[in-house]
């Protein structure tokens, strides 16, 4: 199970509240879409070899799930930093 606690964000001024709406994807999101273009396509492949690997032997292997829980965490993450919500 994932738990994933969120906290309510310190107040803003309007012009830091202005900044990180209209600059926040370009800091925040473009470099690690780079990243997480090839994270998510390895992520794929692992999510393809592990639905084999369950029917073949009906376990399901640790470090897929260590890597594909490491991938939602660090989306959600992601998510919450550009929508101005502190995690």
């Amino acid at each position: 199970m994932i738990s994933l606690q969120v906290e309510y964000p310190g107040t803003f001024s309007r012009f830091q509240l202005i900044l990180r709406l209209l600059l926040g994807p370009v800091y925040i999101l473009i470099p690690h879409l780079f990243t997480l273009v090839f994270v998510v396509f390895f992520a794929y492949l692992v999510w393809v070899y592990v639905s084999f690997y369950i029917l073949l032997f009906g376990i399901y292997p640790v470090f897929a799930r260590n890597y594909l829980m490491g991938v939602l965490k660090w989306v959600s993450i992601l998510h919450l930093t550009v929508y101005n919500i502190s995690y």
